[in-house]
């Protein structure tokens, strides 16, 4: 049919999936394409425009899969302009075979002829002046685009990685556990999965094994392909599972081992933020001296043991606050509208920059009196709605509720009252609950 309608010359040698070719290591069984079973039918009769949409394309697929090559000329062009240094450069095309795109023809609008300037070496190109001949243009170098998720599983299929019945599964749980999101039709790395590949994966890379020989690293999708090989040689029988199961096992414990051998060497994030936090407030001098004249992103994991340890055993005194404590004051004493003054007087202090850091600095105990007054103080209007809800599902009047949490009336129940008051009632509605379904 092909022959009779576009010529011998468009007669492919046919085409086969990789994985139906006679050796391929990744066999799909099971999966057969989508095609015509009567070629000779182009079109179909008593279907709406969609269906006959539908098949146009499925027949138009598996016609171009059985045709030749399209055939293409291409011609670089560098070129100079006067009064321009810079050198001009330019590609154009036409094709001069159609190929399996004949099938397409009728849709697109191909270029078949060369350009009619020439382009033999010295040729000369004119321009005629108008708005737009010649119009400068300008271009950005742009990153490669994401990937989607057709994209990502043409290079599962590169990789020999996942099956046809688990591609879009995969994906999914990339999404389900946030190392990814979708935007349209891309695939966006989260921080969470940026985490992931940044800061665990190298600890993963390959190494040698016991045996002597380089194993692949976890995250490769050669470890993924080799496993899958394995799994292959248990159903064909050619392995038992629990060979292949030891095997994972001993090469994950090696890889494991050396990562938290490895992962000992950086500061964990834990660490770098305790550090950071701690030290916000430290003299320039003071911090230098303490990081040995390393700036944060030169420590190593025992710079950062070593100076949690002097930081912990250091006097209150020799610490200022850290940023996260003063921010803490300031936002509890703003809320509760507190004069500072007299306590920072009792603490021996004239004003907050005085204060010191530490487990049992002035700072921490400055926060402990200003949260033992945010606790005194009256509940808020979400507390008392909520006593006021769960009063009712218990089937009980206000009255009660406050003789459980010994209080006299609503009106003078306390935040830290409001917040017990509510972790009792909670368990007894949970208790009434589980005698119901018994």
């Amino acid at each position: 049919m092909i022959e009779k309608e576009y010529g011998s010359n468009h007669l492919g040698s046919g085409a086969l999936g990789p994985d139906a070719k006679k050796g391929a290591s990744n066999v799909q069984d099971a999966h057969e394409a989508i095609r015509p079973t009567q070629p000779e039918v182009k079109t179909l009769t008593d279907v709406d425009a969609d269906q006959q949409s539908l098949y146009r394309l499925i027949w138009g697929r598996f016609a171009a899969s059985q045709m030749s090559d399209s055939v293409r000329e291409r011609r670089d062009l560098v070129a100079k302009a006067s009064d321009l240094e810079l050198q001009l450069y330019g590609t154009s095309s036409w094709r001069i075979h159609a190929g399996w795109e004949a099938v397409y023809s009728a849709d697109k609008d191909v270029k078949t002829e060369p350009p009619g300037v020439g382009f033999e070496l010295g040729t000369t190109w004119g321009f005629t002046s108008n708005e737009e001949n010649p119009l400068l243009t300008s271009d950005e170098t742009k990153p490669p685009r994401r990937f989607t998720e057709s994209s990502i599983i043409q290079e599962m299929k590169k990789a020999d990685i996942g099956r046809p019945s688990t591609y879009l599964t995969t994906v999914g749980k990339l999404v389900d556990r946030g190392y990814v999101d979708k935007e349209g039709s891309s695939l966006i790395p989260t921080d969470q999965g940026r985490l992931l590949w940044i800061e665990v994966v190298p600890f993963y890379g390959s190494d040698e094994n016991s045996s002597g020989t380089i194993s692949e690293g976890l995250f490769t999708p050669r470890f993924t392909a080799l496993m899958e090989s394995s799994l292959d040689e248990v159903e064909d029988g050619d392995t038992s599972g629990a060979i292949v199961w030891h095997k994972f096992v001993t090469d994950f414990r090696n890889m494991h081992n050396i990562a938290l051998e490895l992962r000992k060497q950086k500061p964990t994030v834990k660490q770098l933020n305790f550090i950071i936090n701690r030290t916000s407030r430290m003299s320039d001098d003071s911090k230098s001296e303490l990081f040995q004249g390393k700036n944060t992103d030169e420590l190593t994991g025992e710079d950062a043991r070593r100076i949690i340890e002097e930081l912990n055993n250091s006097s209150d005194g020799d610490i200022p606050p850290s940023e996260k404590q003063m921010a803490l004051i300031i936002r509890l004493a703003d809320k509760n509208s507190v004069d500072l003054e007299p306590i920072l007087t009792e603490l021996g202090h004239n004003d907050l920059d005085e204060l010191t850091g530490g487990r049992d600095g002035t700072a921490s105990s400055l926060i402990n009196k200003l949260i033992g007054i945010d606790k005194d103080s009256p509940a808020t209007e979400k507390q008392v709605a909520t006593i006021k809800s769960m009063s009712e599902n218990l089937e009980i009047s206000i009255e009660d509720a406050m003789a459980i949490g010994e209080v006299t009336t609503i009106d003078e129940i306390t935040k830290n009252e409001a917040s017990g008051l509510i972790g009792t009632m909670k368990k007894m509605i949970q208790s009434r609950k589980r005698q119901q379904k018994k």
